[in-house]
């Protein structure tokens, strides 16, 4: 992946401009609540090439920021350990060229990007995949995420995270939504909608030194409707 990002209007604009070409190893283990989360996972590879291009403004001086970005990504799905069929992996999602506009809303009030200890974060964004855009197949993808930071003492932090995603009918299996929590492997709960709720206490007992209790509850679901339909 390589990236190019620029600064302008002392610093109320932001662009972006990138590539990528990639081969991600992941597994997938069905929509929805299944009866059996411990059966192993169907492995495959997706091989993605494409670009993004984007831009972001300072639309308020509360650090609230409106982007737009558009992105074309090739996609190529290989099973490592099966073929394509029912119950398995969506035939139909094994080679999509997809396009993508997707505008955005932010509000970062945070005091540190890396190590926060007091601030909001909220961000808003809806990817709409178009064929008049350049791809294969129509569908939307909606995510909200949002983090709070507040000090109780002066080493004692807490932090706070939620975040929600759905998806239209259409969306390939690889960009359903998934439950994002530490300790829950990545893309193992997958729905057509998911959401999370994570929190955590930070102990700053050395100016490079902390320790972190955390813990969260999350859960991916699947409509009726698709549920006939779409493996």
């Amino acid at each position: 992946f390589a990236a190019h990002l620029g600064t302008w209007q002392d610093g109320r604009m932001h662009t972006l401009l990138g590539v990528a070409d990639a081969d991600i190893n992941l597994e997938f283990f069905g929509l929805g609540d299944l009866p059996d989360r411990t059966a192993p996972g169907v492995k495959y590879t997706i091989a993605a090439r494409g670009g993004v291009a984007g831009a972001s403004y300072l639309v308020a001086r509360q650090s609230v920021w409106a982007g737009l970005r558009y992105a074309q990504v090739s996609t190529h799905v290989t099973l490592n350990d099966g073929n394509f069929g029912p119950g398995q992996i969506p035939a139909r999602d094994q080679s999509l060229r997809l396009a993508a506009l997707t505008p955005s809303l932010t509000l970062d009030t945070r005091d540190n990007f890396f190590t926060p200890t007091r601030g909001w974060y909220f961000d808003l964004s809806a990817p709409l995949f178009r064929e008049a855009l350049g791809g294969d197949r129509d569908f939307e993808l909606l995510n909200l995420s949002v983090q709070y930071f507040h000090p109780l003492n002066p080493s004692l932090y807490l932090g706070a995270r939620g975040g929600a995603k759905d998806s239209s009918s259409g969306t390939p299996f690889f960009l359903r939504p998934f439950v994002m929590l530490r300790g829950v492997q990545a893309m193992k709960y997958q729905g057509e909608r998911a959401a999370e709720a994570e929190a955590e206490l930070r102990w700053q007992f050395h100016p490079r030194l902390s320790l972190i209790a955390f813990g969260g509850v999350g859960g991916a679901r699947r409509s009726r409707v698709e549920r006939g339909r779409e493996p």
